[in-house]
């Protein structure tokens, strides 16, 4: 089982110190669309093993 369209997935570059490491695909992780967006909103993370991290307060801005 899995993701049946491309149009379901997202992308993240990850933090790098140089445009040449930022550019390997190696620094990139492909996500679920509905993933990516809680990635984006800083609801999940990864550690440096891959494992994955979940905030489990979110305050937003009023």
């Amino acid at each position: 089982m899995g993701l049946q369209t491309r149009t379901s997935l997202g992308q993240q570059r990850l933090p790098t110190p140089s445009n040449v490491e930022r550019l390997n695909p190696a620094n990139a992780l492909l996500l679920a669309v509905h993933t990516d967006a809680a990635f984006n909103r800083h609801l999940i993370s990864f550690d440096e093993d891959g494992r994955l991290l979940i905030q489990l307060y979110h305050f937003e801005n009023t």
